[in-house]
């Protein structure tokens, strides 16, 4: 049997490590006695797929399986055609991935896209390397969303998504882990690409980091560190 491409952190909490190379972000999957979480979706089918065999081999095939994303960056969202579970997200999440379902997302148009600066180069570039035929792209919709918190009882553990904003995106979710004290962090320190150069705003990033030292955690996962 291949050695699982997941790394086990706590009892119950899996992990996928990043890829800089095409900017694939941080996936994880919480594993109870009745159910099992994954933290997003991935930059691609391929890089859901990974994710998914690893999980097989962990997760039994009769649980429960939900798919929740911490925010609507394609490089977290677009793996949603390979799940074939419910999806949750955050209200803002849910409708700017409707908004990103209708674009063309050929080579064309997304230089047309950084031309207009609408789009960054850096994504641009990375979707390319990841995904270089993308005749076939296709989002999946989040199935139900919410719009503060939302908990999950997998069965002798549970994981609370909660909303946190952040500079990096409006919409950034973390996922807590209270029996294994672990966060999922995703994205939500990092700091803003999308509008001029990078950067963090005091109004956002002090608020957003007094929400996260509240949380009784060991280990917290960001979402594109190759360690805890």
């Amino acid at each position: 049997m291949n050695q699982s491409p997941l790394n086990q952190i706590s009892e119950h909490v899996y992990w996928l490590a990043p890829d800089e190379t095409t900017d694939r972000p941080v996936l994880g999957a919480v594993v109870g006695q009745k159910a099992t979480l994954i933290v997003d979706a991935g930059n691609s089918p391929m890089h859901a797929k990974l994710l998914l065999d690893g999980l097989a081999e962990i997760s039994p095939a009769h649980h429960q399986h939900y798919l929740v994303l911490t925010h609507w960056h394609w490089d977290h969202v677009f793996g949603t055609a390979a799940f074939a579970m419910p999806i949750f997200a955050y209200t803002e999440t849910q409708r700017v991935m409707i908004e990103m379902a209708g674009l063309d997302w050929s080579d064309e148009a997304l230089d047309q896209r950084v031309a207009d600066g609408t789009e960054i180069e850096f994504c641009r570039d990375m979707l390319k390397a990841e995904w270089p035929d993308r005749s076939n792209l296709r989002l999946k919709l989040p199935d139900v969303t919410f719009t503060n918190r939302l908990t999950f009882d997998l069965g002798g553990v549970r994981c609370q998504v909660n909303h946190v904003g952040g500079d990096h995106a409006s919409d950034s979710c973390v996922v807590v882990v209270p029996e294994d004290k672990v966060v999922f962090l995703s994205d939500c320190l990092y700091e803003d690409l999308h509008h001029g150069p990078n950067n963090y705003t005091t109004a956002k990033l002090f608020p957003l980091i007094e929400t996260l030292v509240e949380y009784d955690a060991d280990y917290y996962l960001w979402g594109h560190d190759p360690e805890p």
